[in-house]
């Protein structure tokens, strides 16, 4: 994989993240915002893992 597109991935996975859990911190629970920036939150942090596991999977095929 190239390096560039690792790089990408991780910094859209954070900023997903980040702004979501932001969100959850200010919106009222109970309201369909809430929901969604659980929800986003949630994909931000499954993002990040896929991520980071083919990162790993690509490094060690090299190796």
């Amino acid at each position: 994989m190239p390096p560039e597109l690792g790089r990408a991935g991780i910094r859209i996975g954070t900023y997903v993240t980040l702004i979501s859990g932001g969100l959850l911190l200010v919106v009222d629970k109970g309201t369909p915002e809430y929901v969604i920036s659980q929800i986003t939150f949630i994909m931000g942090v499954v993002f990040l893992a896929l991520i980071g596991a083919w990162i790993r999977w690509s490094q060690r095929r090299q190796n």
